[in-house]
């Protein structure tokens, strides 16, 4: 089949990057095309560099949460996609906004792989509308909402399936209203088990990876790592990712400067994170509600245990006490299970055991798989 693929945008090393990537390059007896609004090759997977990309927009991104949600849309908006008609299939990657593609090209049959619904638009508004000290801002911020809501719900009916990436975030789209429960289905991201795995060895440093964004809460990291470095010595702390946040990453830089125990990579290469993900104690995650979250299923397939918080989707995938622990978000019940992983080396290796084991179950054959079987479906 010739399949057509919409994303906003490609321009970093996230979650919905690695999906569409994986999809292209594992489902090779289709013909792929991927259309986007911004494209930058220099800070997403490499590998995009030999794909078939369409660009449909500008090459500067807007800077501004609000004027980019504002010109991401009147671009979306006012986009026609040319000679759509000869693929035989739109696929609409969205993770909020990109579904609003769908308003004047929908003459195919249409579906979507929904990443999240938009956070600013639900389950977020609240925490992004107090967050607005400038009264212009959050007006325009009510407002603008206001007007997506209804456009989103229009856009949505033009699907004639829905695939998510997990029960959190169906839960999402079922609370907004905005498609059949029955035509939803959960399509589970994964994980590379021959790329990561496990070399066994636990040097003395935990691993924060994920990109630098303010609900990722690189801080409650931090926090508790100085709470653990008051009880026991010798260990370091290494976060990791896209600067996707530059505002949110000079805070993060600021707030562990002179920190000798506690470094910051930028934008590691896929070796360097894999390197980094293989040679840690454990890794701890503490992204607010994550929709599902690849980083607790490469942890794992590393045979690393996972420290997660209690929230979103990484309920689906860590085990707790098993592969891993969920906590509350507090630096004191992370501190806790820091302290308890380092002082009982045996049960860190039986965790990550259980952790390779269990990974098994989400290797991106497995979702590829399923994927396919769909698109069988749909044609």
């Amino acid at each position: 089949m010739k399949i057509a693929i919409y994303h906003p945008w490609i321009r970093s090393k996230g979650g919905c990057e690695r999906v569409i990537l994986e999809l292209v390059t594992r489902l090779k007896k289709h013909e792929w095309t991927i259309f986007t609004h911004y494209f930058e090759p220099n800070s997403t997977f490499p590998e995009y560099r030999k794909l078939k990309i369409v660009n449909l927009g500008k090459k500067i991104e807007p800077k501004g949460f609000l004027l980019r949600g504002l010109v991401f849309g009147i671009n979306i908006l006012s986009t026609k996609i040319e000679n759509l008609e000869n693929f035989d299939i739109l696929l609409v990657s969205t993770s909020g906004i990109g579904e609003l593609i769908t308003l004047r090209n929908h003459e195919i049959p249409t579906i979507c792989y929904c990443h999240t619904t938009l956070r600013a638009a639900h389950e977020f508004y609240e925490y992004y509308k107090t967050r607005m000290h400038d009264i212009l801002k959050k007006i325009g911020f009510i407002f603008g909402v206001r007007i997506y809501r209804i456009l989103e719900k229009i856009a949505w009916g033009k699907f004639k399936l829905v695939l998510c990436n997990s029960r959190n975030v169906k839960n999402r789209i079922i609370n907004a209203g905005l498609f059949p429960i029955e035509k939803i289905v959960i399509v589970h991201p994964g994980v590379d088990i021959k790329k990561f795995k496990p070399n066994w060895k636990f040097e003395k440093y935990f691993y924060v990876p994920g990109r630098f964004k303010s609900y990722k809460r690189f801080e409650l990291a931090i926090e508790a790592f100085k709470l653990f470095r008051e009880k026991k010595k010798g260990c370091k702390l290494i976060l990791a990712g896209y600067p996707d946040d530059k505002k949110y990453f000079l805070f993060i830089k600021e707030f562990v400067k002179n920190d000798k125990d506690i470094r910051i990579v930028e934008s590691p290469s896929e070796e360097e994170n894999i390197k980094l993900y293989k040679n840690c104690w454990a890794v701890i995650f503490t992204a607010k509600e994550e929709d599902w979250g690849l980083i607790p299923l490469e942890a794992m397939a590393c045979g690393k245990p996972v420290i997660a918080v209690n929230e979103g989707g990484v309920k689906e995938s860590v085990v707790n006490n098993k592969t891993g622990f969920l906590v509350k978000a507090t630096p004191e019940k992370i501190c806790e299970k820091m302290l308890l992983l380092t002082n009982n080396p045996p049960l860190t290796k039986k965790m990550g055991r259980m952790g390779r084991t269990y990974s098994a179950k989400f290797d991106w054959s497995v979702f590829i798989k399923k994927f396919e079987n769909i698109l069988r479906e749909i044609k």
